[in-house]
């Protein structure tokens, strides 16, 4: 779970632009984004959650997976605002 939440915070550039926060819910864990860009293990409200694997995550933050492509083929699943989850392809760029 670490490795992960050191690859997410690897583009704190692009977090601090976020609209609102994030939660990525994996079999693991939580890992919550905030909307000043801080990443945290933990579960905590937020504006756009995601429910998804640890190696899907992966995926997506190193840029091989597309988010929409994932969302389609059912690899991640979202509830919230979508405004904010159509920045996540923009977050992992």
């Amino acid at each position: 779970m670490e490795r992960i939440i050191n690859k997410i915070a690897a583009h704190s550039d692009k977090l601090v632009q976020l609209v609102g926060s994030v939660r990525f819910d994996l079999p693991e864990g939580s890992i919550h984004i905030c909307k000043k860009g801080s990443v945290k293990e933990t579960y905590q409200t937020a504006d756009c959650s995601f429910r998804t694997t640890e190696a899907v995550l992966a995926s997506l933050i190193d840029g091989i997976l597309d988010p929409m492509s994932a969302v389609i083929t059912g690899k991640i699943f979202f509830a919230g605002d979508v405004m904010v989850a159509l920045k996540l392809k923009e977050l992992f760029s």
